[in-house]
């Protein structure tokens, strides 16, 4: 029995790159900082990369798993990375910069669910905001790597 699911070639699982790139670069970069620093800094790497996998698997399949667990994994995430930026002494003008890039993608999204545009205009819009998320990740890794 065969499950339905994208190609791996199709754009809205290639556009997951973008979200993953930062996130391996934050996995395996370095870090300013004390052991604990150091520890909580690879720790929020990883959560951040399973949130991605989560993603992935989510749109492989069509939006069919995980539903409730990709979505509630993803805020959980980005409340958490937030909460990180704030721990690292971040700035909160580059925090808030942050969040209005968060709350312009979310609009968007919610936008095009409004006005329930087609599945094949999903297929085209969608990669997009993945490649949004990516420059959030990248933005917060940028300012976490030369925070202390």
């Amino acid at each position: 029995m065969s499950v339905p699911h994208r190609s791996l070639d199709s754009p809205m699982l290639v556009s997951h790159i973008a979200l993953i790139i930062p996130c391996i670069w934050w996995l395996f970069g370095k870090n300013r900082g004390d052991y604990f620093s150091h520890v909580i800094d690879k720790f929020m790497a990883s959560m951040l990369t399973v949130a991605i996998l989560f993603s992935y698997l989510y749109h492989f399949y069509y939006e069919s798993v995980l539903y409730f667990a990709e979505e509630t994994y993803m805020y959980f995430a980005v409340l958490i990375l937030n909460a990180y930026l704030i721990y690292r002494g971040v700035s909160g003008y580059v925090i808030a910069a942050g969040i209005l890039m968060l709350l312009l993608l979310k609009y968007s999204v919610e936008f095009c669910q409004r006005t329930r545009v087609g599945q094949s205009a999903y297929e085209i819009l969608h990669p997009y905001c993945h490649y949004v998320g990516g420059l959030y990740v990248l933005y917060c890794v940028h300012f976490i790597q030369k925070s202390f």
